[in-house]
């Protein structure tokens, strides 16, 4: 038996935990039985996938990461990320060693029925966590580091535009886009919950393929570069980022589609360090286009998370407004 430490759940919580045997059976898959694990202790951190952080019997330490559970209720592009993250693994690390290796994979659904696998441990703490501790000067760094970081992330080119399992993949962004909005509008869809301002949506983004195809090689989009994924060192002076989690809702795409630069307040050291957008027609055509992406995403996610939704349609009407006008 090992050491386990829960997170206190409810019945009804999205995320539910796996049992301390369940974890011991993914410590033999995985490693065999020359190496155990003696304790695991589950991360309360994301809000989608659950994590455990896992002490090994030689005093290394490793990180199992799970999928919801198959009744959780888990909408369309949410489905396979784990999955949808290792097809993204091999570009991301050859360009941003600061991302953790994957040491095991099983989506087999034959030891749990939820995919799982097993990362390298990253040592820091999460800036977000610490974030109020941290002076003006050292903040400004650490977000100048994040724009260098999100560079290179951004070099890397992909095979197809679209989610990296290719299902399916596109020649065309646009075409990425238009599938991604549908499948989000078929779920509201089922809840009863679709309006037409996503069929508005819908039709600008077919009104304004012209401005969108300016993209023509699909680049690597991390999907959450955030202060809630990013470890930092404070060791150093001045902290230093040690290392960048969870790029499971990455894709392959316009770099400008990174869901921080829309609803995080993103400040002027990042820009300052990443560089600014330009302010052409059609850049500004692909960043309400973005905006009105993730406004969609979060019409569901507010569903999950008791949020009010009334907010989101009329941030999303309003995008729709400023869309219309650039291609009419």
């Amino acid at each position: 038996m090992i050491a386990f430490t829960p997170v206190p759940r409810a019945a009804e919580d999205f995320q539910q935990t796996i049992s301390a045997e369940q974890i011991l059976a993914t410590g033999r898959r995985a490693f065999g039985n020359q190496t155990q694990i003696v304790a695991a202790r589950e991360l309360g951190a994301g809000m989608f996938n659950s994590t455990y952080l896992l002490q090994l019997h030689d005093g290394q330490q490793a990180v199992l990461r799970v999928s919801p559970r198959p009744e959780a209720a888990v909408f369309t592009h949410e489905l396979r990320l784990l999955q949808r993250e290792q097809g993204l693994e091999s570009a991301l690390t050859a360009v941003c060693p600061l991302a953790p290796q994957t040491l095991y994979v099983d989506f087999s659904q034959e030891l749990l029925d939820r995919d799982w696998v097993i990362q390298t441990f990253m040592a820091g703490e999460l800036w977000d966590e610490v974030q109020g501790a941290l002076s003006d000067a050292d903040t400004a760094v650490l977000w100048q580091q994040l724009a260098e970081i999100a560079k290179q992330i951004h070099v890397a080119p992909g095979p197809h535009f679209g989610f990296p399992d290719n299902n399916p993949g596109f020649s065309q962004w646009q075409s990425a886009l238009a599938h991604i909005t549908e499948i989000m509008r078929g779920d509201l869809a089922k809840m009863a919950l679709d309006r037409p301002d996503t069929q508005t949506y819908a039709d600008c983004l077919v009104a304004g393929q012209s401005l969108l195809d300016t993209v023509t090689v699909p680049r690597l989009v991390h999907g959450d570069l955030w202060p809630k994924n990013v470890l930092i060192d404070r060791s150093q002076s001045p902290p230093q980022i040690v290392g960048l989690l969870d790029a499971e809702r990455g894709i392959w795409g316009d770099p400008l589609a990174e869901w921080i630069f829309y609803y995080y307040e993103v400040p002027d050291a990042f820009w300052d360090e990443y560089g600014r957008p330009p302010t052409d027609h059609a850049t500004q055509f692909r960043q309400l286009a973005y905006h009105g992406l993730y406004t969609i995403q979060l019409l569901l996610e507010a569903t999950r998370f008791g949020w009010q939704l009334e907010p989101f349609w009329q941030t999303l009407a309003d995008l729709n407004r400023k869309m219309e006008k650039i291609v009419s």
